[in-house]
């Protein structure tokens, strides 16, 4: 009788501490996830906030393309001026190495919503996959309850 009155204590305790232990990792996970989550959301902020027209690759193309126009603007007033040809192909060539500059513009735009599209996708996945690993520790939690009861 002593004996499993011993034994029965020592279940007992065995399972409270067992609970205390799965309680505190627990804790321990959803502050993990809670961070996980936090970053997400800053990392979402930041990019979606970030102006494409100051990448480096948006930079890079903006120099090309008005190193370009300025060599067209250039070579137009030196055929002029040699050629003694009239202001309209200077004026011409102007046009071009404009329009030269809005289609870089347009693309540039284009790509810096095609980047924010990406992003936000990406944010949606990474959001989705933290929503169901939240649901899987509450999940658990409940189990771990329902066993204590």
């Amino acid at each position: 009788m002593v004996g499993s009155i011993i034994g029965a204590a020592a279940s007992l305790a065995g399972s409270i501490f067992g609970g205390y232990q799965a309680s505190k990792a627990m804790k321990k996970s959803r502050r993990l996830l809670e961070a996980q989550l936090r970053d997400n959301q800053n990392w979402y902020d930041r990019r979606m906030s970030q102006d494409y027209t100051q990448t480096a690759s948006s930079q890079a193309a903006m120099k090309r393309a008005m190193e370009y126009a300025e060599q067209l603007n250039r070579k137009a007033d030196g055929q002029a001026a040699v050629n003694g040809t009239t202001d309209a192909r200077p004026v011409a060539e102007r046009e071009r190495a404009n329009q030269l500059m809005e289609h870089t513009l347009t693309n540039n735009a284009a790509s810096g919503n095609a980047a924010k599209e990406a992003i936000e996708q990406q944010y949606l996945e990474n959001k989705d996959e933290l929503t169901q690993k939240r649901r899987n520790l509450y999940e658990r939690k409940a189990q771990e309850i329902s066993k204590a009861f």
